[in-house]
C-alpha cells in the first residue's frame, strides 16, 4: 500500500477551527492537542497551527493564572472571514481600475503618436540598414568558405590522403608478390576484384 498523504497546513487550520466551531467554549492547550490529534493533525504541528489561527485573529487567547486558554466565537470567525473577503474584493476592484487606466493611457499615447514623414523615413532607413547587415553577413559566410587558410588545410589533408594511398598500394603489392611466390597459380583477381583497377596484379 502507498504511503498516506499528510494534511496540508491549510487543511490542518481548517480542522482545528472546526474544533472551536463544534464547541464555542474555552479550551486549554492540552485539550486542543487531544482534540487535534483526533481530527488527524499530528501532535508536533498542533501548537504551530494554533498560533497561526491566533495571529489571524480567528482564535482568541488569554492567560489565566499560569495557563493559556483559547476560544473562538462563531460570530468572530464569521466577521474575520468577512473582513478578509471584503479586503480581497477591494484589491480586485483596485486592480481592475488600474488595468482600465493603463489601457486608456496606452490608447491615448497611440492617439498622440502621429505618423509623420520623418518617422516613416527613419523606419525605411532602419529597414535598409537591416537589409545591408543581412547581405554583409552572407558575404562573410561566403568568404569563410573560401578562406585561404581553410583551403591550405584541405590541400594539406588531401596530400596526406594521397601519400597514405600510395603506402597502402605498396603494402598490397608486397602481399601480392609474397602470395604469388608461395603459390604461382593463385588467382588474386578473383580473390580481390576490387583491387584490379590498381593494376597490382600485372
Amino acid at each position: 500500500m502507498g504511503k498516506t498523504k499528510g494534511l496540508s497546513f491549510e487543511e490542518k487550520r481548517k480542522r482545528m477551527l472546526d474544533i472551536f466551531k463544534d464547541d464555542p467554549s474555552f479550551f486549554h492547550l492540552k485539550d486542543i492537542e487531544k482534540l487535534g490529534t483526533k481530527k488527524g493533525i499530528i501532535y508536533q504541528s498542533i501548537k504551530d497551527v494554533l498560533d497561526s489561527l491566533v495571529n489571524d485573529n480567528l482564535v482568541e487567547t488569554d492567560k489565566i493564572g499560569s495557563s493559556n486558554f483559547y476560544w473562538a466565537l462563531p460570530s468572530k470567525i464569521y466577521q474575520v472571514k468577512k473582513n478578509t473577503l471584503d479586503k480581497n474584493n477591494g484589491l480586485i476592484e483596485n486592480f481592475k481600475t488600474e488595468n482600465q487606466n493603463l489601457k486608456q493611457k496606452i490608447k491615448d499615447e497611440k492617439a498622440m503618436r502621429k505618423e509623420t514623414k520623418e518617422r516613416q523615413e527613419k523606419i525605411d532607413e532602419l529597414d535598409e540598414i537591416n537589409k545591408k547587415i543581412e547581405e554583409k553577413t552572407k558575404k562573410i559566410s561566403d568568404y569563410q568558405k573560401n578562406d585561404p587558410v581553410r583551403y591550405k588545410n584541405i590541400l594539406h589533408d588531401s596530400k596526406q590522403f594521397i601519400n597514405l594511398n600510395e603506402v597502402w598500394k605498396d603494402n598490397v603489392y608486397t602481399i601480392h608478390q609474397w602470395m604469388r611466390s608461395k603459390n604461382p597459380d593463385v588467382n588474386l583477381v578473383e580473390m580481390f576484384p576490387e583491387l584490379e583497377p590498381l593494376n597490382l596484379f600485372n
